[in-house]
């Protein structure tokens, strides 16, 4: 594949573009279903987001980035695969504790 520097800059900004949006609308499908189920008193579960993950076709590590912690607590193993091995899937297993407490008010 002989790309120029030029087209495969366009096409990172393509793919850049892409993530962002992915991200904005698996942001907004969890908001939806988080809304939808607090009101019957369910909680917001990882099968949802197994069930987004598998469609997201190796991009789910940048969408996870990109939540900025937000979903953390259902997309902390999508960020498992992000050019450093297993290091942020790991220091976001250790912090589920932190996470869990700050989403649920307990932030003592």
């Amino acid at each position: 594949d002989e790309r120029t520097p030029k087209a495969t800059a366009v096409d990172g900004k393509e793919r850049q573009a892409a993530v962002d949006v992915a991200s904005k609308c698996v942001d907004q499908a969890f908001q939806f279903a988080s809304e939808n189920l607090d009101s019957i008193g369910l909680p917001l579960t990882p099968r949802l987001a197994e069930y987004v993950r598998a469609r997201l076709k190796g991009c789910e590590a940048e969408i996870s980035s990109s939540l900025e912690g937000r979903w953390d607590h259902i997309t902390f193993d999508w960020a498992n695969d992000d050019g450093n091995g297993t290091e942020v899937a790991d220091s976001r297993r250790r912090r589920m504790p932190e996470i869990l407490r700050s989403e649920s008010g307990d932030v003592g």
